[in-house]
């Protein structure tokens, strides 16, 4: 199995922030690691229960998690949808 440890950046182009999040936040760049990187380091790919909730990019999370290679048991993810 590839261990897959890369680090990559968020910045606030890659997420979505209602207009009323970001005109009263600052918002800054960090760097960020696959929640999969660190499951495969610590060689842990069974999880009991894992909650998303972040504010509207669950989706973002989503499409690229490996679900084929993590064995998640129970799944909470709350979704957040701007009505147009």
């Amino acid at each position: 199995m590839d261990k897959d440890l890369s680090l990559s950046t968020l910045t606030k182009s890659d997420v979505y922030f209602p207009e009323d999040v970001v005109s009263n936040y600052t918002v800054y760049e960090v760097q960020t690691i696959p929640l999969y990187s660190i499951l495969v380091a610590v060689d842990f790919l069974e999880v009991d229960l894992f909650i998303l909730n972040i504010n509207g990019n669950e989706m973002n999370v989503l499409r690229n998690f490996p679900f084929h290679r993590v064995l998640v048991k129970v799944g909470l993810y709350m979704f957040f949808r701007t009505l147009i």
